[in-house]
């Protein structure tokens, strides 16, 4: 739990993020334009910037992961992947190229 929080608290200090809600047939890709320190309330974190926000269940994140991996051609991008115990993504976290 503690290293979800200090992971998610390091990716927020930076708008060049681009938050990625949802690994499934369903995403939602927010740029942090305005993002906010996250806020914790009992078992859950709240990531809010300017125009949309997310709450995640922390104890649902069960694996935390950097990757490298290609995309759109020979473009490389770089992540940092949340994912809980069935090895579904919950929300990724994308560096600026």
């Amino acid at each position: 739990m503690e290293s979800t929080l200090e992971i998610i608290n390091e990716l927020a200090k930076d708008e060049a993020i681009m938050w990625v809600v949802g690994g499934g047939a369903v995403v939602s890709e927010n740029h942090s334009k305005g993002i906010k320190e996250p806020e914790v309330s009992g078992d859950y974190v709240t990531v809010e910037a300017d125009n949309w926000h997310f709450h995640l269940g922390i104890d649902q994140v069960t694996r935390i992961q950097f990757v490298e991996a290609e995309s759109h051609g020979d473009l490389v991008s770089f992540y940092v992947r949340f994912s809980n115990y069935n090895e579904e993504t919950l929300l990724r976290g994308y560096f600026p190229n």
